[in-house]
């Protein structure tokens, strides 16, 4: 991250062995977009050992300052992984840490003014998987994204 600035492409920003998956480009659609100052990075990598793999997601701005949107945001996602990490305990089911998770961010985009009504009814309705279509995450095992666990 400290070596990301604005007016590199996204291809310097890959580093290692196999940083170069599926989601990162093709021959259609390399990843060479100019970096620019406001930008956000994401950074989705993750290690594999003795046949099991994992990643981790993060995003970063290019320029080191978050916009005021963009801390928003980033407020929202930090306080939604910090709450699920409090609630995650023997018992506790996947999806109920999944229905926390959006019921945080969608507070945040609420308080931010970007939504009204009832937050209970906007996780009932699934309103959350249009902001995190991807789910809280995905479990960890043979293949990168092991299946299980997802509500979309």
């Amino acid at each position: 991250m400290k070596a990301v600035r604005a007016g590199m492409c996204e291809y310097q920003m890959e580093r290692g062995r196999n940083s170069s998956v599926l989601h990162y480009g093709h021959a259609n659609a390399p990843n060479d977009k100019l970096i620019e100052d406001g930008d956000m990075c994401l950074f989705d990598m993750g290690p594999e050992y003795n046949c099991y793999a994992a990643d981790i997601t993060t995003s970063f701005p290019a320029n080191g300052k978050f916009t005021e949107k963009q801390k928003m945001v980033y407020n929202a996602v930090l306080e939604a992984n910090r709450a699920v990490f409090k609630a995650a305990k023997p018992g506790v089911r996947w999806t109920d840490m999944h229905l926390l998770s959006e019921k945080v961010i969608l507070t945040h985009l609420q308080k931010a003014g970007l939504l009204t009504g009832d937050i209970d009814e906007m996780v009932n309705a699934r309103l959350g998987a249009v902001f995190m279509p991807h789910g809280l995450g995905h479990l960890v095992g043979l293949d990168v994204h092991d299946c299980g666990g997802y509500l979309g």
